[in-house]
């Protein structure tokens, strides 16, 4: 492989890095609280009302394989495929501040005498900072630290998933009334459809990618039913841990304290195993926002290459490792924006992410149908898929939390104010 080339295992690892990062550690409180025993059941059914829209994006991506969303939606017409664009971009960047937000959170548990006294706001930018910073390093190194980054991924799953596995006790179905409705799988959709943000990461960087034509559609195929089959184990047995207790937990920090009580070791060893899986839980949303970062830039440096943007001429600039390091620092800045306005709240910053790669994944559906002639019944499925998700997604910020739909609504009156603009000249 090249410096400037991704091969096939380096856009899978990075598509899996974005989707196994923090979402699904996050999630096991609401989730076991909400579904009970079935929360690992809702991230099947999600794995399942989205494969449609899988294989319709990756006949696109097999279509227009160094174009991205902006080339999908671009035949039907370049606002639409700035748009699909553009909210993809700036959603993956809500993702990115709440990892940052996650790590910080862990910091000032992990180390409360170094980090306890300091403004969480002030610890994100930090490593913010860092990120972008790596971020303008070229590709070989990227693709170093993604391997780094899984690798920290995999140990704390592995190891909570090893103990449910021993403390899995079947009775407890019996023990417990089930009365789990509809309407809570419905709301929770959002929420666990933000675990699954990343499956099309080798969109972004399809031009980069080593014969992108066949390796985008399987990276895209095989990290997707890998962390279908991880999610749907790992929240399950989490499920079963956790049900006994959850009425005394309020936060996925809670979580892991009483997960390693379980643990037939001592009270001090059991404090430093909390400790340590903390350490790789933080970790693991770094991995995540590291990946969506190094991926996410190529969005912006293609809308400002079709001259869509205000500073487009910079936005292309590449420094001496071929990274276009100003569309890096931009995302910087959103996210700086985001966790200003969010203070780094899971739910707003998740529903703008779901909505955004939401809108994007429907143009592209569209624009399947529009060039496709034959066979497009799995672009129909996939159109149904789409309205299910917005659908899904404006109950989710109707029950929760309508001032995500504000930041949405600005962020994107922003960008279709800079398309016109620059449509003018």
């Amino acid at each position: 492989m090249t410096s400037n080339k991704i091969s096939l295992q380096s856009a899978i690892l990075m598509s899996i890095n974005i989707m196994a990062g923090a979402g699904v550690f996050i999630n096991i409180v609401d989730l076991t609280r909400e579904l009970s025993f079935f929360g690992g059941f809702l991230y099947f059914i999600i794995g399942c009302f989205l494969f449609p829209l899988i294989f319709t994006i990756a006949k696109l991506v097999e279509t227009f394989p160094s174009g991205g969303f902006y080339a999908f939606g671009k035949p039907m017409h370049p606002f639409l495929g700035f748009l699909s664009c553009w909210t993809y971009f700036f959603g993956k960047l809500a993702s990115v501040s709440l990892y940052m937000h996650v790590v910080t959170t862990f910091l000032r548990q992990l180390f409360p005498y170094i980090f306890g006294g300091i403004n969480p706001f002030w610890i994100n930018i930090s490593i913010l900072t860092i990120y972008i910073l790596l971020n303008c390093l070229n590709m070989r190194v990227g693709v170093i630290i993604q391997k780094i980054f899984i690798i920290a991924k995999a140990t704390p799953l592995i190891a909570l998933t090893v103990l449910g596995v021993c403390y899995f006790d079947i009775n407890l179905i019996s023990a417990y009334a089930l009365d789990t409705s509809l309407n809570q799988f419905i709301y929770m959709l959002p929420v666990a459809l933000y675990s699954f943000s990343g499956f099309e990461a080798a969109c972004s960087v399809s031009r980069n990618l080593e014969n992108p034509e066949k390796n985008a559609p399987k990276a895209i195929f095989y990290s997707f039913f890998t962390v279908v089959l991880i999610y749907l184990m790992f929240q399950t047995l989490m499920s079963f841990l956790l049900k006994p207790v959850i009425g005394n937990l309020h936060s996925y920090a809670q979580a892991y304290p009483y997960l390693m009580s379980l643990t037939p070791a001592s009270a001090l060893i059991q404090s430093k195993l909390t400790t340590l899986l903390s350490f790789f839980i933080g970790f693991s949303a770094m991995g995540a926002a590291y990946s969506v970062l190094f991926s996410n830039s190529w969005n912006l440096y293609t809308l400002a290459e079709n001259k869509h943007t205000f500073a487009s001429k910079a936005l292309v600039t590449f420094n001496r490792y071929s990274i276009p390091y100003l569309a890096v620092i931009a995302e910087g800045l959103i996210c700086v924006l985001f966790l200003w306005v969010t203070g780094g709240n899971k739910i707003p910053l998740q529903q703008i992410s779901t909505l955004g790669g939401t809108i994007t994944y429907t143009i592209s559906t569209l624009a399947f149908l529009y060039t496709t002639q034959k066979s497009r019944f799995p672009g129909y499925l996939s159109l149904l898929t789409c309205s299910g998700l917005i659908t899904s997604c404006i109950l989710s910020i109707i029950q929760h939390d309508i001032s995500s739909l504000y930041l949405f609504i600005i962020m994107s009156i922003f960008g279709i104010s800079m398309y016109w603009a620059n449509r003018k000249k």
